[in-house]
């Protein structure tokens, strides 16, 4: 059974604080708010729903590392296993 957006959010969120790794929630960058930041990865976590377009989200992710290039973006569909997220966000 697949979480919806919020809760599977959150759960991430959770096992992030849980493993001890720090995280911003909702970080901004230019503009736009990102779902999760990862400052020691350098990791921009995006949670991909059912409203994600891959074309919008490329032309996003272009635009956030125009303006931060040493920052890397991971894409996770919602509902993916959470211990297969984590793996993929601390990859």
């Amino acid at each position: 059974m697949s979480l919806p957006l919020n809760r599977y959010h959150r759960r991430i969120c959770q096992e992030l604080s849980k493993l001890g790794i720090p995280y911003a929630d909702e970080y901004p960058i230019g503009g736009r708010d990102c779902d999760i930041y990862i400052p020691d990865l350098k990791r921009i976590v995006e949670l991909d729903g059912p409203t994600h377009f891959r074309r919008a989200d490329a032309r996003r992710d272009e635009e956030i590392l125009a303006e931060r290039p040493e920052l890397n973006i991971v894409h996770i569909k919602v509902g993916t296993p959470v211990p297969e997220a984590m793996e993929v966000i601390l990859g």
